[in-house]
């Protein structure tokens, strides 16, 4: 389990790498327009997973209010109080969040500072999406990715050859997969950035794209 593990730390190095050529493919497109239309069935597919990772971050913040009410009524109620009733809220307070994100990125759901944004044109926006994928949002989660590799494979055990669980004694023994949730985030932010890349091209070159259904 601990080789397994290095190597899956190992791997998320490798993926960013691997990613790097890849995210090329929407600047390449914009001196070479027909390329928008080879790729439009993966955009289609990764706008397609966005709104399947929405459908589980709400399941996840239903699961979220649930166990907060769950948790508060013992303490105040009955005066009991258990960990793992805690790491249920927690654990789906940042599956929501990570899950969440690259749908929110699909349908322009991040906060932004709209100042002038909201006054552009629908080419001006493209182009400043684009900008700021390039800029900001694949610069910092092919970071993420890079950076995240060691600890997620201590988490996996791979220096103790043990995984890494709570740290009660009834909490739930899931530490290691509630890290994973970080590098998921990473590669799905890319994923969403990159067909929001290609969507923007297509409009800033008035190429008609069909939308994910």
């Amino acid at each position: 389990m601990s080789e397994i593990a290095l190597l899956f730390g190992k791997g998320l190095q490798v993926l960013g790498l691997f990613l790097s050529p890849i995210l090329l493919v929407p600047l390449v497109s914009l001196a070479f327009p027909s390329l928008t239309q080879h790729f439009n069935k993966l955009k289609q597919s990764i706008d397609c997973l966005g709104k399947i990772l929405m459908n589980i971050a709400g399941w996840s913040g239903f699961i979220m209010a649930a166990g907060m009410l769950i948790a508060v009524l013992m303490r105040y109620v009955f005066g009991l109080s258990f960990s793992w009733v805690k790491d249920i809220w927690i654990y789906a307070f940042a599956t929501c969040f990570m899950f969440a994100s690259a749908g929110a990125l699909r349908t322009g759901g991040h906060v932004r500072v709209d100042i002038f944004y909201s006054k552009f044109s629908e080419k001006q926006r493209a182009i400043v999406d684009l900008i700021g994928a390039y800029l900001l949002l694949f610069p910092l989660m092919l970071l993420v990715l890079y950076a995240y590799g060691p600890q997620l494979a201590r988490a996996w055990g791979a220096l103790s050859g043990r995984m890494e669980l709570s740290s009660q004694p009834d909490g739930l023994p899931l530490l290691f997969l509630f890290k994973t949730l970080v590098p998921i985030f990473a590669v799905t932010m890319i994923l969403q950035g990159w067909a929001n890349c290609m969507r923007a091209v297509a409009i800033i070159k008035n190429i008609p794209i069909e939308a994910a259904k």
